[in-house]
């Protein structure tokens, strides 16, 4: 039995795809008491936006926070993963709480 097969299981009316960015997706994640959902690279995501375009970097960032992040179209909707390893997770909010902690 592959993944797919396993996870053919708890896939109700199958998983919502973001159109046009066939090229950033990485799989589908399972999530407890809630149907699959696709997911997607972020990073890849907002280079296929910008690529696609004729904007700027910024232009394609507020694209994909209002129009991708932002559009919601209920429990199916995609997920956009940021890649990194626990110490750059670790460093980067250690960094904001030191931030936030005022001076």
């Amino acid at each position: 039995m592959s993944d797919l097969d396993f996870l053919g299981g708890y896939v109700g009316d199958g998983v919502l795809l973001a159109d046009g960015l066939e090229g950033a997706f990485i799989g589908v994640m399972a999530r407890f008491g809630q149907e699959p959902i696709a997911v997607y690279d972020l990073g890849k995501c907002l280079e296929i936006l910008h690529e696609s375009s004729e904007g700027s970097w910024l232009e394609a960032v507020e694209h994909f926070e209002f129009n991708v992040i932002g559009g919601w179209v209920g429990t199916q909707t995609p997920g956009f993963l940021v890649t990194c390893s626990v110490a750059e997770l670790r460093a980067h909010y250690a960094e904001t709480l030191d931030d936030t902690r005022g001076s």
